[in-house]
């Protein structure tokens, strides 16, 4: 276990190096699909919709590269070796951190206008679920019946 934790926050082989991306990518999957599965903004899980998730994949990937090349530069050889390019590794490393931290939930807020003062972000409630034998949806309740 300790082999494990080591390799996913400081690797130095390229054993440790899998074992680092597979520890964040599996991470981060499993975050978004727990938050997808649990949130009520976003329709009912299903495994049928997992071939859906490759930008989750991809935004995880990102974002463990991203972890690395943080972590790298503060390493003395890499430092050596990077010279005056660490500014910029660590320039781009923060902005695929941000990219791939943004990508980890499972649902994207909406904009608010900005010209009503109010501006920011909102969350969109979640799809109303029709009731096919009353008419009615989570959202309204069913139509009164004329005699």
């Amino acid at each position: 276990m300790y082999e494990v934790i080591h390799a996913a926050f400081k690797p130095i082989d390229n054993s440790q190096l899998g074992i680092f991306y597979f520890f964040w990518i599996v991470l981060y999957v499993g975050i978004n699909f727990f938050w997808d599965w649990r949130s009520p903004h976003t329709p009912p899980f299903h495994i049928a919709h997992v071939g859906e998730k490759l930008s989750v994949l991809y935004n995880a990937s990102t974002l463990a590269s991203s972890i690395l090349l943080i972590s790298s530069v503060f390493n003395k050889e890499v430092q050596k070796v990077a010279g005056d390019a660490v500014a910029p590794i660590v320039l781009a490393s923060m902005s695929g951190f941000l990219v791939g931290l943004s990508g980890l939930s499972p649902y994207k807020p909406e904009r608010v206008d900005n010209r009503s003062g109010a501006g920011g972000y909102v969350v969109s409630p979640p799809p109303a679920a029709n009731i096919p034998s009353t008419g009615a949806t989570q959202d309204a309740p069913a139509p009164l019946r004329q005699p």
